[in-house]
């Protein structure tokens, strides 16, 4: 499985989009400032979103992947609100319209719908009906703006979103036996991510961030794939 070509391709991909990302971050002012609240020392640039976000877009229109252009569309839609958050910072009431609207969409869009709360109160399945589109929408947009509050440590907000989306693709290679090769490009992602996140902040490795680019669109990406694989 280790040796696997796509894997490879994936990894170089990621790695790639990586180096990319941090010379175009810096290259366009796309840099995390210190102050009061960032303890950081030094301009950190902001490109762990973008490479992430186009190693996994990549991946998406490369192989299968269900509702990819309309969902693509959307991602896209959630990645550019918080790419755009970071470089002029966005109104806060903006940018939850938007990440409600593009829940929806992907409801009504893509049927990524949550349609029930479970058996509840043990008289089975409680469907949600006039208020599953609602719901979807604000599960949607509640975990898109957590990952996004959460990203405040390093390694803290990818970290959390490694494991629920290793734990799903494991899952889905022994229970269909086939490889979600988006999905694995996004873990391959997090963890060049990580790398360049956690490590020495070397010429090599230089320290990056995620951004709100990047917390945003896992927290997205995460829900669709609870909702879809639930």
């Amino acid at each position: 499985m280790l040796f696997n070509p796509p894997l490879l391709e994936l990894l170089v991909l990621a790695v790639f989009f990586s180096y990319f990302s941090l010379k175009a971050s810096h290259a366009s002012g796309l840099l995390d400032n210190p102050d009061q609240r960032k303890l950081h020392d030094g301009l950190i640039p902001l490109a762990g979103g973008p490479a992430i976000f186009l190693t996994f877009a990549t991946a998406a229109l490369l192989f299968d992947m269900p509702t990819a252009t309309t969902g693509l569309i959307l991602y896209s839609t959630v990645f550019a609100v918080g790419l755009f958050d970071d470089h002029s910072n966005a109104s806060a009431i903006l940018r939850l319209i938007i990440h409600l609207v593009c829940g929806a969409l992907m409801a009504v869009l893509c049927g990524i719908v949550i349609t029930n709360v479970g058996n509840l109160l043990g008289f089975g399945n409680i469907p949600l009906l006039m208020f599953a589109v609602p719901l979807t929408a604000l599960a949607f947009a509640g975990l898109t703006n957590a990952y996004n509050m959460i990203d405040g440590v390093d390694g803290l907000a990818s970290g959390l979103a490694l494991v629920p989306l290793a734990i799903v693709v494991t899952l889905i290679i022994q229970h269909q036996s086939m490889m979600p090769m988006p999905l694995i490009a996004l873990v391959i992602a997090l963890l060049v991510f990580m790398l360049f996140n956690l490590g020495p902040n070397t010429k090599l490795l230089s320290k990056m961030f995620l951004g709100d680019s990047g917390s945003s669109l896992l927290g997205f990406i995460i829900c669709a794939v609870l909702i879809y694989q639930s």
